[in-house]
């Protein structure tokens, strides 16, 4: 809405505090370590992205051009659509198995993947945690790769992901498997879990 006594300045103040403030309520139902899962979080954000506003402008479009035409220019699939899709999609599923699919990310497979979170040399790093060192392991850093390829703690989880993956695990190991085993990621995720 423009409003005439306001300046341009004021008027991209506005948008600002209020698109500020919109990121802050989605990020209060979208936790990093719980709330909805990826494909939710991206469902979510195509509504609050208040969609046929958003393709007039991705389009470059004035208002009255119809709401269907718009989203074919701007190539974004009906809001409507999206959610039959993924409700049909979630029936297909057996009704709400949760289990991760490839692409989907949480929490702690962000973690594994990044090295930033729950790791003592990360919060050390960070100033929130007085030593480096791993709990479980005198003197050796507690970083990701200790934490999940070296450490005595997780033996048992690393030892049963071994098992499944069929080799020894490591970084390159991991990185091939996940991207050759698309749908069987379940035993690693379990480990990603418990380890972090």
């Amino acid at each position: 809405m423009i409003d005439e006594k306001l300046s341009y300045r004021e008027h991209l103040e506005s948008a600002c505090k209020k698109a500020s403030k919109t990121v802050s309520n989605l990020s209060r139902i979208l936790a990093n370590s719980i709330g909805p899962r990826t494909r939710k979080r991206r469902v979510l954000l195509e509504v609050v992205a208040v969609q046929r506003r958003g393709a007039l402008r991705v389009a470059c479009a004035y208002r009255t051009v119809s709401e269907a035409a718009v989203l074919v220019i701007a190539g974004a699939a009906p809001i409507d659509l999206l959610a039959f899709e993924r409700a049909k999609l979630y029936d297909a599923k057996g009704n709400g198995d949760n289990s991760m699919e490839h692409g989907d990310t949480d929490f702690f497979l962000t973690q594994l993947l990044t090295g930033h979170g729950q790791f003592n040399a990360y919060l050390f790093k960070m100033g929130l945690h007085t030593t480096p060192t791993c709990k479980y392991c005198p003197n050796k850093i507690d970083n990701v790769e200790h934490t999940f390829f070296e450490c005595a703690r997780w033996i048992d989880y690393r030892s049963t992901t071994e098992e499944i993956i069929g080799t020894r695990l490591s970084p390159s190991s991991l990185v091939a498997y996940m991207i050759k085993k698309k749908k069987k990621t379940g035993q690693l995720l379990k480990l990603t879990h418990s380890a972090s």
